[in-house]
């Protein structure tokens, strides 16, 4: 399997030996890993092959299926709004968006979405598989959509609707497409050169290829998130394609309180309560500890992708089966890993927690 591995600066062994063995075990056919501290740089590797079988070797750009890493990418948005007092998070949905406001939504605040608690979890038939494509068709079916439990009273993940939900406030609110404002208000003044909600078909070839496990929890997920049709749909909870150092200067961004690199992107202030808890508690569906900030997970778990008895002031995310990227303000790191193998679970948890971990030791 061809490599390729570059160090920004400094030595840190153990994150390379780690990182070499990921590859060597056959987790995933390529990945890459980014980390930040202190708003530089330093670690910066990436390594496999693109497609199976074709020995094209992936590099620095190589562009990465996020899946939901795309969550507070697209929440930003959102609180980006809020900092200019266009958006208030305890007003209903309903008061920005009014058809929105019927069947038992009325309800449902800005903070129950970002918080995973709007009581709309599931896909809508009609927008599942490359149905997901249509975003306006998706909006729609959660105009249409009744809660599935009482709105605030729970959380629940909602793994795709999340996105559309947060998507359509952004543009009912700002007046613009949920592309134009992302790209214009959190990618452009962050610097994030190869971040996409919406891939260009030209940059197709960069993609690098998913592959699964047998016991992967969603069989013939790489196969649906390996089209072009879904890379270039606007699918924001769920088609983020991004590098690993732009997914890591996001994550710097926010470690910097709104600031990398003496660019100031957000107040302080926006950002300690975007990244502060706002909820907490069980999963309905499954029970797991939830601590959730507003489109982001909340650190002070036992155990998570983002390492062991994680920080409360950290926070970060996840991409299904195959990525995680977070920040530690105190220990002043940013991280962004990103692998093109979709794992089970309990695999995944225990390769991503130990990134996370070992990355935090070369720090410490």
């Amino acid at each position: 399997m061809s490599s390729h591995s570059v160090f920004v600066s400094g030595s840190y062994p153990a994150v390379s030996g780690l990182y070499s063995t990921h590859l060597k075990q056959g987790l995933h056919l390529a990945a890459a890993l980014a980390v930040f501290h202190r708003s530089r740089l330093e670690i910066d590797l990436s390594g496999g092959v693109r497609e199976p079988g074709s020995g094209s070797p992936a590099g620095p750009d190589t562009l990465f299926v996020g899946f939901s890493c795309g969550k507070p990418l697209a929440a930003a948005c959102l609180w980006v709004l809020k900092e200019r007092g266009r958006i208030s998070w305890d007003k209903s949905v309903a008061n920005y968006w009014p058809e929105f406001g019927s069947g038992g939504k009325e309800g449902i605040t800005v903070r129950d979405v970002l918080t995973h608690r709007a009581g709309l979890p599931t896909t809508p038939k009609p927008v599942e598989g490359t149905g997901m494509t249509n975003f306006g068709r998706a909006v729609q079916a959660l105009v249409e959509a009744s809660p599935e439990y009482p709105p605030g009273t729970a959380i629940q993940y909602h793994s795709v609707t999340f996105g559309w939900l947060v998507g359509e406030l952004v543009q009912r609110v700002s007046g613009r497409s949920f592309r134009e404002f992302f790209e214009s208000e959190v990618k452009a003044p962050l610097g994030l050169r190869d971040t996409y909600f919406g891939l260009p078909p030209e940059l197709e070839h960069r993609a690098a290829h998913l592959t699964e496990t047998k016991d992967a929890s969603q069989p013939r997920a790489a196969e649906l998130f390996n089209l072009s049709k879904i890379h270039q749909a606007i699918i924001p909870a769920a088609n983020l394609m991004t590098t690993a150092r732009d997914l890591a200067r996001f994550y710097a961004a926010l470690v910097g309180r709104g600031e990398i690199q003496g660019v100031r992107w957000l107040k302080p202030e926006t950002v300690v309560e975007a990244t502060s808890l706002h909820a907490e508690g069980p999963a309905r569906d499954d029970g797991r500890p939830q601590r959730w900030g507003l489109g982001i997970h909340i650190g002070g778990l036992e155990k998570h992708t983002m390492g062991i008895n994680t920080n409360p002031r950290s926070f970060g995310h996840g991409g299904y089966g195959t990525s995680i990227a977070w920040g530690d303000p105190d220990a002043g790191i940013a991280m962004a890993y990103l692998t093109s193998g979709i794992q089970s679970d309990e695999v995944n948890l225990e390769r991503l927690c130990g990134m996370s971990e070992t990355v935090k030791q070369a720090f410490g």
